[in-house]
């Protein structure tokens, strides 16, 4: 059903995430923008339902796209990891190391995982050095995340998991004197990752 009253936010993606317009939708759920850049370059449209965040890229030669936001729910169980992908890339004394995990939501009724403190954990292996952390929705447009640091090599993000399959990439440095090192790896479950 049409959300009112969400606030709506234009994002400027050239240059890093730069506001520059924010309205709320009407009654019936529409909303509008005037900006030179709609249409002209690639820009992202935030809603902001229920102090969780929604994002929907707006591409060039596009000047109108809806938002789907959804009831929040801090459920862990309203989401499954069904795939994790470790890539390893050398670089000089330093390895690089970037890991993807693939997220499900399969929520009945339809419904956004998220919890403000953290709703899904990473720990880095000993000595490692956190570059970044990425979530995409279903729309496949990933925004950078800032990390929620837990301590302890541990790090988490507050990102809304909307029904459908999302992402979560991130990338670290470990030290790689004489071409070698030593990465363990455990199991993962649901709102809680742990390489």
């Amino acid at each position: 059903k049409p959300g009112a009253g969400v606030e709506v936010i234009l994002i400027q993606l050239q240059g890093g995430m730069t506001p520059v317009a924010n309205t709320k939708s009407d009654a019936s759920g529409q909303f509008t923008f005037d900006n030179p850049g709609i249409g002209a370059q690639p820009m992202l449209v935030r809603a902001v339902y229920k102090g969780v965040n929604f994002h929907q890229p707006l591409p060039p030669g596009k000047n109108s796209i809806s938002v789907d936001v959804f009831e929040p729910t801090s459920d862990a169980k309203s989401i499954s990891v069904p795939s994790r992908v470790i890539i390893f890339q050398p670089n000089g004394s330093s390895l690089i190391v970037g890991e993807e995990y693939g997220v499900k939501n399969d929520s009945t009724p339809p419904q956004a995982y998220f919890r403000a403190e953290g709703n899904f954990d990473v720990t880095l292996p000993e000595m490692a050095e956190l570059k970044q952390i990425a979530a995409s929705g279903p729309s496949g447009m990933p925004v950078v995340q800032a990390p929620i640091d837990k301590g302890k090599n541990r790090y988490a993000i507050a990102f809304a998991f909307r029904p459908g399959e999302s992402d979560v990439r991130l990338s670290y440095e470990l030290p790689y004197p004489g071409n070698a090192a030593t990465v363990k790896s455990a199991d993962t479950d649901a709102g809680s990752i742990t390489p």
